[in-house]
């Protein structure tokens, strides 16, 4: 179960190369450590390539990234696989999806979703947060945590 929820939550159109990043960014966009239990279960998990990765992402290396720069999974998905070849590859319930659909699938219509026969929230998850709501408050968290 692990495996596939990691696919979804974390790998939705992204790169293996990215999947380092995604996963530090779940930290303070899910506001909860994600990483106990996940690292085994990535398709392209090993430390010694992934770990400057994670670093950076993190804002924790030596090269970070600044706080403020908070990746949107929809968007990297969009600008770095248009075709959505990556998900379509990994999860099959969404390999009929149209290339703009196959980004953020929880937005089609229900219409939409029995013509394609998968229902979002039983054959493919609802997002577990709204990346929009919680980049702006991680954003605030970032802050308030420099200015002490």
């Amino acid at each position: 179960m692990w495996g596939k929820l990691v696919e979804i939550i974390f790998v939705t159109g992204l790169f293996p190369s990215v999947l380092g990043e995604a996963l530090a960014i779940g930290k303070p966009i899910l506001a909860t450590d994600c990483s106990p239990g996940v690292r085994e279960h990535l398709l392209d998990g090993e430390i010694a390539s992934n770990n400057g990765g994670w670093q950076w992402a993190a804002s924790t290396g030596c090269d970070a990234q600044p706080w403020f720069r908070i990746f949107n999974p929809i968007t990297q998905s969009q600008r770095f696989d248009a075709h959505g070849k990556f998900i379509r590859k990994y999860i099959p319930e969404l390999s009929n999806c149209s290339d703009k659909e196959i980004h953020a699938p929880w937005l089609m219509s229900s219409v939409r979703q029995q013509e394609l026969g998968i229902k979002i929230g039983k054959d493919y998850p609802e997002p577990i947060v709204d990346h929009s709501n919680q980049r702006l408050l991680t954003l605030d968290l970032y802050k308030q945590a420099s200015q002490r």
